[in-house]
């Protein structure tokens, strides 16, 4: 019973480690913005991105969650398309030479429109 007891846990590492080892994690900063009062420096705003490429999925990691988010791979880099829980979209790409641009689609609560976009660049772990 012992045996076959380790003989299932080696099957599931088996199974199991290389989906883990394919996930890489993105951790994007982004020092400046544009929204329409003009362009300003922030050095507090960062993004965090998991990739899973065996499953093709990819999730944006918040303070409180993981949410899951639309990846497409373009050859020359990814775009991450998120569309927020009141419908929002916000779209991040990330260039083979790891620059970012991050930009939020917002409609504010009184039907007024509020862009921004981020500018910075990422590291991959």
């Amino acid at each position: 019973m012992k045996l076959l007891n380790s003989l299932l846990v080696l099957i599931c590492l088996i199974v199991i480690l290389p989906s883990i080892a394919q996930a890489e994690k993105y951790e994007c900063k982004y020092p400046s913005y544009s929204n329409i009062n003009g362009n300003h420096k922030d050095d507090n705003f960062k993004l965090l991105f998991l990739i899973e490429e065996n499953e093709e999925k990819a999730y944006i990691i918040g303070n409180l969650q993981k949410v899951e988010v639309l990846k497409i791979d373009r050859g020359m880099g990814i775009s991450i398309i998120e569309i927020t829980a009141l419908g929002n979209i916000m779209t991040t790409v990330i260039s083979k030479d790891m620059k970012s641009v991050h930009s939020r689609n917002t409609i504010g609560p009184m039907g007024n429109l509020i862009p921004s976009q981020y500018y910075g660049s990422c590291t991959k772990e």
